[in-house]
C-alpha cells in the first residue's frame, strides 16, 4: 500500500542571504500542463514505490552542446568513462575540451568533479597544456588514490539511485519526475550556514556532490544538485547565476526545460519553505521579483558564454502555484495538487495533471 508522498509539513519563513553564493524535459503527448483551479477534495495521496533506477554515466545539460559545438558530447562522455574506471589519461578528438570537460562534470558528473584534481582557472591553458600527452590522450590526476575511485563511485551511484527511487516511478511522466524530485530535494536539503561561515582554514570545497551526498550545501551546490538529478531522469536541466542589481550579492539558481520552454526553479530558496511552491517555474519577472537578480547578469551553464539576451524566459504557466502553501503527488492519478494552508485540509485550490 502507498502513502502520501510528503516529508514534513512545516512552513519556514524565507528569511536568508544568499551572501555566500557568489559566484530537456520531453513532455509526452499526454502531458498536460494546464492548471484547473476548481477546488477538489482530497483523500489519501500515494507515494511512490521503488522506482528501479538505472544510474546513466552519460547525462549532459542542452546548453554545453550549444555553447561547445556537437563534437564535445562524445569527448565529454569518453572523459567521463575514464574518471569512473579510475585511468590515467583520456583520448579525446578536440584537445579544447580538455578543460571543457573539466567545466562540465561540476553538474554533469559531480564525482568526477569532486575527485579529479582541480586546474586554477588563472593558469588554465597553462595546465591543460601540461596535461596533454601529445599524442591525442590527455593525462588524469585524483585527489584520492586510485583504487579508492571505484568505491567512491559505488557509493555515489547508490546515492543517486536511492535519490531518485524514494520519489519516482519508473511510469511517472517528466512533469512528474520534475515536481517529485522538487519537493524531495527541497525537503531533503537544508542551508549549509557552516560553509558560509568557515574560515580559510576550515572551509571546505565547495561541488555538487557534497549537496547529493550530505543533504546541504549552498546555492550552487543545491543548484546543481537538482539540475544532475533531473538530467538522471531524461529531463533537460542547468544551472543559472546572476548577480543582484546593486551587485552586492550572487546567487545560482536551477533552470529547467518543460515542453520546449526553460523556467527558473530555486531549490536554495525552497529550502526555507519547505512543501511551498514560491520559487518553482518562475519566468524572468519572477525571478527578479524574488532576490532583485538583475536579468542582465543571468549566466546560463554558469560558463560565460549563455546569457538574458540568448535566453529569455517569459512563461507564466507555473504563476497559479506560487501562492502554494502545501502541495502533495498524487503518482497513481498522475496529479499535483495545491493547497492554500500549510497543510493538507481536504480541499485542494488547484489540481495539476502530470
Amino acid at each position: 500500500m502507498k502513502k502520501k508522498t510528503i516529508a514534513t509539513t512545516a512552513v519556514l519563513t524565507f528569511a536568508i542571504l544568499l551572501s555566500s553564493c557568489t559566484v530537456s524535459v520531453k513532455k509526452t503527448s499526454s502531458s498536460d500542463t494546464s492548471v484547473t483551479t476548481t477546488p477538489v477534495t482530497m483523500t489519501t495521496v500515494p507515494a511512490p514505490q521503488n522506482g528501479g533506477h538505472e544510474f546513466n554515466p552519460h547525462v549532459l545539460s542542452d546548453f554545453f552542446r550549444q555553447a561547445y559545438g556537437p563534437g564535445f558530447e562524445q569527448d565529454f562522455y569518453s572523459y567521463c568513462d575514464a574518471v569512473l574506471n579510475a585511468e590515467d589519461s583520456v583520448k579525446l578528438n578536440d584537445k579544447a575540451n580538455y578543460s571543457r570537460c573539466r567545466l562540465a562534470v561540476r553538474m554533469c558528473l559531480p564525482v568526477a568533479d569532486t575527485y579529479i584534481s582541480m586546474i586554477d582557472t588563472a593558469d588554465e591553458e597553462t595546465k591543460a597544456d601540461e596535461m596533454d600527452n601529445k599524442d591525442g590522450t590527455h593525462k588524469l590526476e585524483y585527489t584520492v588514490p586510485k583504487e579508492e575511485i571505484p568505491g567512491l563511485v559505488e557509493e555515489f551511484k547508490a546515492r543517486v539511485k536511492t535519490l531518485i527511487d524514494s520519489c519516482c516511478m519508473e511510469d511517472d511522466t517528466p512533469l512528474e519526475k520534475v515536481f517529485a524530485l522538487y519537493m524531495e530535494e527541497s525537503t531533503r536539503l537544508d542551508y549549509d550556514w557552516g560553509a558560509e561561515e568557515g574560515t580559510p582554514e576550515t572551509s571546505r570545497r565547495l561541488s555538487v556532490y557534497h549537496a547529493l551526498m550530505e543533504d546541504k550545501g549552498i546555492c550552487q551546490e543545491i543548484a546543481g544538485a537538482y539540475a544532475y538529478l533531473l538530467l538522471q531522469v531524461d529531463v533537460d536541466a542547468s544551472t543559472c547565476s546572476a548577480m543582484t542589481h546593486d551587485f552586492q550579492y550572487g546567487h545560482e539558481w536551477t533552470v529547467v526545460k518543460l515542453g520546449d520552454k526553460y523556467y527558473h526553479c530555486d531549490i536554495t530558496a525552497q529550502t526555507q519553505e519547505k512543501l511551498t511552491l514560491r520559487y518553482f517555474g518562475m519566468n524572468d519577472s519572477k525571478r527578479e521579483k524574488e532576490g532583485d537578480y538583475a536579468p542582465d547578469t543571468f549566466n546560463y551553464g554558469c560558463i560565460n558564454m549563455i546569457y538574458h539576451e540568448d535566453l529569455p524566459i517569459t512563461d507564466a504557466t507555473y504563476e497559479p502555484l506560487w501562492k502554494a502553501k502545501f502541495y502533495e503527488i498524487d503518482h497513481e492519478k498522475n496529479v499535483l495538487y495545491c493547497y492554500e494552508s500549510s497543510g493538507n485540509d481536504g480541499k485542494a485550490y488547484l489540481e495539476l495533471p502530470l
